[in-house]
């Protein structure tokens, strides 16, 4: 299977479990299938793996578990106040074998309180093994802790605390994007795009040395591509009543392996475009009150709440939910359900308003009471156990709260919808037939890739594996390539004989040449690659 270059570009590295599959049905080796004998759990799935508990905080263990193996193969990441992070590599805690292959130390973090049951007992599991451990040379002591590649991420999340208008931006929205859609600023510095979730900080210059300082007269920064670099600056323009953040694209990194640095088919990389776009808010920016502002300074701090008795505490509560959407699951998922500050409650896809607030616990009850009403519908009274919101009467789940996947807004035609092309089209497309004119160099290597067609599939071939590759809907000289799990983005300059591949996940770029003479190819270029 690893010698077919279809098996081997669809499955890669785990070309040899299915390797195994097939070889046993062949055989034919017949196997006893235990449905409960091992369980996969992590935040992305958010299944339990011990039966639900009888009490009302959904996050503590239910019993025994429900299957006998817990399959630690998936990765558990959550932000600080255990929000779980889906299809995202990047937790404010996490917990993935992958960082670990040397041993763990004995001082790993316990789980934010409101992380997902799997979390808490894979920990409890991995202390249990750590502490009757002998140490020893090459034990767990020895293991250190993974280093964040978010600290200058963090550091500008909780410089908007100080920060004067991040206490009016945490919390507001939609912010009407163009004609893209809407943008939220949401708690602990997390953002809601059309394109997924996002990261913004303030924009204080104190990183120069790191190449991350934000223009001049900027007050705030988006991170639309990844956590490392910046992707937006951002100010704040209030006039005749309407509110508006003007928005800057950053200017895209030198392309890896080109010596002019990044220029001409690097100029433009998608969300980091140069010129500007605007952002005008939906609704009036609040100035808080004294109490308000204090909700605000703790929802941009998104801390871990310890203690027991929190989700019983009306304004541990309303701190908690104060800046967080879209819910989603069940009942309410159907609204893109937001709380937004000043007590307003937005609901995305029906675009109505409305308003929540949080109470004491009724009488005989465990949890605060949140109330919600949208629109001229009849208030709901819930009760929200950490991420989780139920039905009060009938206490059926009624939404849950997930960081979605992240944008990969690293270039402007990453989130296309992308598909294969037929050989028909890529044969008649003055763009693919520059592509398979020649063997391209990619960066620094000069092996070659190449973009070819067999049995009517587009195949890529490259020093590292093959992939496949298109072309996307919304751009004229862009080829899209996927492989070795990664989608880039390549976009051909019309008038030299060269490309810049931007990657998707998180805004590297590589510039590729042909290799060989590239006479031909520029003659051709000279009279537009559509006359090919």
């Amino acid at each position: 299977m690893k010698r077919d270059g279809e098996a081997d570009a669809e499955f890669n590295w785990m070309l040899e479990m299915w390797g195994y599959s097939v070889a046993a049905a062949r055989a034919p080796l017949k196997h006893l299938v235990v449905e409960r004998l091992q369980i996969e759990p992590s935040q992305q799935f958010g299944v339990r793996i011990t039966p639900e508990a009888a009490g009302p905080r959904w996050y503590e263990a239910g019993g025994e578990p429900t299957h006998h193996v817990l399959h630690y193969t998936f990765s558990h990441e959550f932000s600080r106040d255990g929000v779980p992070m889906v299809d995202n590599r990047d937790g404010e805690w996490k917990l993935d074998k992958r960082a670990f292959q040397r041993g763990v130390p004995r001082d790993l973090p316990p789980p934010p309180r409101c992380a997902l049951e799997a979390a808490w007992v894979l920990w409890r599991k991995l202390h249990e093994t750590m502490e009757a451990a002998a140490p020893g040379p090459n034990h767990w002591e020895d293991a250190p802790l993974p280093a964040s590649p978010t600290a200058v991420l963090a550091a500008r999340t909780r410089a908007l605390s100080s920060l004067g208008v991040g206490a009016r931006l945490v919390g507001s929205g939609p912010w009407r994007w163009g004609g893209d859609g809407d943008l939220y600023l949401l708690r602990g510095g997390w953002a809601m795009t059309p394109w997924g979730s996002a990261r913004w900080g303030a924009a204080q210059n104190w990183h120069e040395v790191a190449g991350d300082a934000a223009p001049a007269g900027a007050q705030v920064v988006l991170y639309l591509c990844g956590y490392q670099r910046w992707t937006h600056s951002a100010r704040l323009e209030e006039e005749g009543g309407t509110t508006t953040l003007v928005l800057e694209g950053r200017p895209p990194p030198p392309a890896a392996g080109d010596a002019r640095g990044g220029g001409g088919a690097g100029e433009e990389a998608g969300a980091a475009r140069s010129e500007q776009s605007r952002a005008v808010l939906q609704g009036p920016l609040l100035t808080p009150t004294a109490d308000e502002a204090e909700d605000a300074a703790s929802a941009i701090a998104a801390a871990d709440d310890t203690r027991a008795d929190a989700d019983a505490d009306p304004a541990a509560v309303r701190r908690r939910l104060l800046g967080t959407g879209p819910w989603e699951h069940g009942p309410l998922a159907g609204r893109q359900l937001f709380f937004l500050a000043g007590g307003v409650a937005f609901d995305g896809r029906g675009r109505r308003r409305g308003n929540w607030s949080v109470l004491p616990p009724p009488a005989g009850g465990a949890l605060a009471e949140v109330r919600l009403a949208i629109g001229g519908a009849a208030p709901l009274s819930l009760e929200a156990s950490c991420w989780r919101l139920r039905q009060r009467e009938t206490r059926l789940a009624a939404a849950d709260f997930v960081w979605k996947a992240p944008a990969r807004r690293c270039f402007s035609s990453c989130s296309d919808r992308t598909s294969p092309p037929t050989e028909a089209a890529v044969r008649s497309s003055g763009l693919g037939r520059v592509a398979m004119a020649a063997a391209w160099s990619w960066g620094f290597n000069r092996e070659g890739v190449r973009f070819v067609v067999e049995k009517g599939e587009a195949l890529f071939r490259s020093p590292w594996g093959q992939g496949r590759w298109g072309f996307v809907p919304s751009r004229d000289d862009v080829i899209f390539v996927d492989f070795a799990q990664q989608m880039h983005m390549l976009r051909f300059d019309r008038a030299h004989a060269r490309f810049v591949s931007t990657r998707c996940s998180d805004g590297d770029t590589v510039s590729g040449n042909p290799l060989g003479d590239t006479a031909d190819i520029t003659r051709r270029l000279e009279d537009g690659w559509d006359k090919w």
